[in-house]
């Protein structure tokens, strides 16, 4: 997350809280610079893989909910 603010990106809303994942949604000012959704666990802030969610995240569809909300405006960082 730090180096998405030194790239100029800050964050775009509150984070979703799932059972296990957090998701964040960084824009930038920019306007070639594409939305950045970060999900990560919320225990160790290790990354996610969107295709790969913990199997102990009990509110998966609205994960994939926040990211579809921005539909083609999003890179989705691994």
């Amino acid at each position: 997350m730090a180096e998405l603010a030194r790239d100029g990106y800050q964050p775009f809303m509150r984070p979703f809280m799932g059972s296990v994942i957090t998701a964040e949604a960084w824009a930038n000012r920019a306007r070639d610079k594409r939305m950045v959704i970060l999900l990560y666990r919320k225990d160790t802030d290790e990354i996610v893989d969107l295709h790969n969610l913990p199997e102990d995240e009990q509110q998966r569809p609205d994960i994939d909910a926040f990211v579809d909300d921005f539909k083609d405006n999003v890179f989705r960082a691994h």
